[in-house]
């Protein structure tokens, strides 16, 4: 019965820890100003959680939207070298659907964590973001539609 009441302790502590980790990816994902550079105009910004009235009249006639990216999957750190070439499968994947998309920036408000290029893409549903997601091993995407709110979605959890 020991053994088994200090698997049972160790195994809540493991979750603490996990839910501590999730907690402050969480803090992080909100406090990061996700950037997307559009060919006929300035910097687009988007906020997690929050209304995105620039983006908004950006998108004109496209519904919905997603903000995704290949770079550090789990949250892991990957070099620039692995990081751009899984950016790069990304691209040929978005192409490959014919999404049109916009490349860009997640640029945290605090500087420990280095800016992941991105994309925002078009006229994509939550279903598709979200596997698109879990496809590159993302802990979160960001999904929209026009006059809403800027959904912070943790991938994993979604399904």
């Amino acid at each position: 019965m020991r053994f088994y009441q200090c698997f049972l302790l160790l195994l809540f502590l493991l979750s603490c820890q996990n839910l501590s980790r999730d907690m402050t990816l969480r803090q992080a994902y909100l406090a990061t100003d996700y950037q997307v550079y559009p060919k006929t105009s300035d910097t687009l910004r988007i906020r997690a959680n929050q209304l995105n009235p620039t983006l908004d009249q950006f998108l004109k006639t496209q519904k919905t939207w997603a903000y995704i990216t290949a770079w550090n999957p789990n949250s892991e750190p990957l070099s620039a070298e692995e990081n751009t070439q899984r950016n790069q499968q990304l691209i040929e994947s978005l192409q490959a659907i014919k999404y049109t998309f916009y490349h860009g920036k997640g640029v945290p408000d605090i500087g420990d964590w280095q800016p992941e290029e991105s994309f925002l893409v078009l006229d994509i549903s939550k279903k598709q973001a979200i596997e698109m997601g879990q496809t590159y091993g993302q802990k979160a995407i960001l999904w929209g539609q026009k006059g809403g709110v800027a959904e912070l979605i943790f991938c994993f959890e979604a399904t």
